[in-house]
């Protein structure tokens, strides 16, 4: 910022010596306008004007630089609330995930402890059930004959 500053005061201070030294009455035709006046003024008007023209075209660009700014400045905020929310989903899902791979953990072991007690009774001879005792022991019916 000041380098700028001092940067100002040399070009200000080299114009000012310039028009100072070109002091000569001119012949101004401007338009409708047709006047004489002294070189310094017309060479100091000038860049009076440049500068406000500069100074108003910057101006322009700042404001539409901030009115950008704003905008991204919405954005971020409603992306890092996004963020938040899909950072919590993704513990929510973290831990779910744990939970499942316990679920699986104890479903495997309670499967191996039934396919174990599977294998326990089919090893086992089988019991005669009530129906296949009570068959064997029937007498038969009427007109029934008994096999075996």
């Amino acid at each position: 910022m000041q380098v700028n500053f001092i940067l100002l005061l040399i070009v200000s201070i080299f114009i000012a010596i310039f028009a100072i030294q070109n002091g000569d009455t001119v012949t101004i035709d401007l338009f409708f306008f047709q006047g004489e006046m002294s070189q310094a003024l017309v060479i100091l008007a000038s860049v009076g004007l440049g500068a406000l023209v500069t100074v108003a075209l910057s101006t322009f660009g700042k404001i539409k630089r901030l009115r950008n700014i704003k905008s991204l400045n919405k954005q971020i905020k409603a992306l890092e609330g996004e963020k938040t929310t899909l950072v919590t989903q993704s513990e929510n899902l973290e831990k779910e995930n744990v939970d499942l791979l316990q679920i699986n953990s104890d479903l495997k072991s309670e499967l191996g402890t039934s396919e174990e007690k599977i294998k326990e009774l089919s090893t086992r001879p089988v019991p005669k059930t009530v129906v296949e005792v009570k068959e064997k022991n029937s007498v038969p019916v009427d007109g029934e004959e008994q096999t075996d």
